[in-house]
């Protein structure tokens, strides 16, 4: 790095896409919003920060942007580890001098193989990008009064994007938190009001929670109050959240989120077997009936979305046709919104039990 100059750092969420197309999905919701977030715990004023997504802005290809930071922080899917390193090698080519830092369920699903390619590999969450930036550039990089650099967003849509709770309370035996085996924690009413205020106007905001509702009651209430009073001062015209199926076995939860401004739910039914949901621990959407929860939603004035996993390791191809024929012909449900099949990623459960089943394979490589 050059004397005098303010350190640089990029930022990126890395993807490789399956289409093998390099161009950007700007209209795909959710955003990537970890960048934003992890730009946020390091001083504006001090150090310059770019960030590319590149789901958002497209496959990252410009050799000047390679050759541009004094440090590249790296995160995404865990599929995206290739990409990670490739974008990694990038860098290095143009600038040896280059720190490499990995952070997010890459690094949590593989962090032998990333202490091999990166200089930093962080397990731990946003937070810890501080601590990294400290020890490379210096205390006075980090920034003091922490927010999500939304400022650095291209807006998608008119949609803010926010996040009230870190992780799950939930095991589902596919999901690569369920692997990670981290506490369910939400945020302090502080926190959530900084990043309130750091979004700004929006026409409406998606809670990013793995899972909104939680076990905590007292908390659920105090969250959805807290959105709630933004709405009502018109910060944005509505909000949506994602929350698990057992959410909708309290009716008081609908009328709750409603009078708060919500507009919309997501819920991972996942399949409409109750056998396949105990296999892969997700009982508590056994009692999640499309008709009955579609209805409820509707009648509080919230549209209902959600998805499915199919799996034909565990049900035949006409069990799996019946399901999505049922659903097609039946006008009185949506169309899942997301449709995919179980996945073995790395750490998961499922990985364990699929590709070892004698438990030989470790939790992570």
């Amino acid at each position: 790095m050059q004397p005098g100059r303010k350190p640089r750092v990029l930022i990126i969420n890395a993807y490789f896409d399956p289409w093998r197309s390099s161009c950007p999905t700007r209209l795909f919701v959710p955003r990537a919003m970890a960048p934003y977030y992890l730009a946020g715990y390091i001083d504006r004023e001090c150090t310059e920060v770019r960030v590319w997504d590149e789901v958002y802005h497209g496959s990252l290809m410009s050799r000047g942007l390679f050759e541009w930071p004094d440090m590249v922080v790296l995160t995404g899917l865990t599929t995206a580890f290739d990409r990670a390193r490739q974008l990694a090698a990038y860098c290095r080519h143009f600038n040896p001098a280059v720190v490499c830092v990995i952070g997010g369920p890459i690094a949590r699903a593989m962090p032998s193989i990333c202490s091999e390619v990166f200089d930093y590999t962080c397990q731990g969450d946003v937070e810890e990008i501080g601590l990294v930036i400290e020890a490379e550039f210096g205390s006075k990089h980090c920034a003091e009064a922490t927010a999500p650099r939304f400022d650095l967003t291209k807006p998608t849509m008119g949609v803010g994007y926010l996040e009230t709770t870190k992780n799950c309370n939930f095991a589902c035996s596919f999901c690569s938190l369920s692997g990670e085996g981290r506490a369910y924690s939400s945020y302090s009413d502080a926190a959530i009001n900084a990043q309130l205020d750091a979004l700004g106007d929006s026409f409406v905001v998606m809670v990013l929670d793995n899972n909104f509702y939680g076990n905590n009651r007292r908390s659920f209430k105090r969250r959805v109050e807290l959105i709630g009073d933004r709405w009502r001062k018109g910060q944005f015209k509505g909000w949506g959240a994602l929350v698990t199926g057992d959410f909708f076995k309290r009716p008081e939860n609908l009328a709750l989120m409603a009078d708060n401004g919500c507009k919309g739910l997501f819920s991972g039914v996942e399949n409409l077997d109750a056998e396949f949901l105990r296999s892969f621990n997700k009982k508590h959407s056994l009692d999640s009936d499309l008709h009955r929860i579609t209805n409820a939603c509707a009648d509080h004035g919230i549209s209902f979305d959600y998805g499915m996993i199919l799996d034909f390791s565990s049900q035949t191809v006409g069990e799996i046709d019946d399901q999505i024929s049922g659903i097609l012909s039946d006008a009185r449900v949506p169309l899942p919104s997301l449709l995919s099949m179980t996945i073995p990623i790395v750490g998961t459960p499922i990985s364990r039990r699929q590709v070892a089943p004698d438990g030989s394979c470790p939790t992570s490589c």
